[in-house]
């Protein structure tokens, strides 16, 4: 990884850091979960091929999970709040995160990296669809 993309910017941040440290591991973690992220978009997206999560529950249904807002890992939606209460890439200035609002903003992160998405739709979507629960985005689309 570090001779083959070194003079990228992500794993040139990196590779300062001290080997073995800390900030390196979650440095190397959350640029796993980034490449994992962009394939699990892509697979949502041609509804082909599996998911790649950070911890797999008894579901099989590819609609049930939601990445976090902090490290791009894919958890439950039911399960979404847990993980981001103690996500060690949580910013220390985030504070704690509403359950509903983890999940929203773990929606609204997988909206806007659908590469369909216009910037229109993503505010559409920040500004109206995010404070509505999902059976009611649901439920409203179907009837249009």
């Amino acid at each position: 990884m570090t001779r083959v993309h070194g003079d990228e910017f992500d794993v040139a941040r990196i590779l300062p850091k001290p080997p073995g440290s800390s900030e390196r591991k979650l440095g190397w973690e959350k640029l796993k979960n980034l490449g994992n992220f962009n394939h699990n978009v892509a697979t949502l997206t041609s509804r082909d091929g599996e998911l790649i999560v950070k911890r797999r529950g008894t579901t099989q249904d590819p609609g049930e999970f939601i990445p976090c807002e902090f490290c791009y890992g894919f958890f439950q939606s039911h399960l979404l709040w847990k993980h981001v209460r103690k996500c060690l890439l949580k910013p220390v200035d985030a504070g704690d995160v509403a359950s509903s609002d983890a999940v929203a903003n773990g929606r609204l992160l997988l909206e806007a990296a659908n590469p369909v998405a216009t910037s229109a739709d993503v505010d559409l979507k920040h500004t109206v669809l995010k404070s509505m629960r999902s059976w009611q985005v649901l439920s409203r689309t179907i009837s249009f």
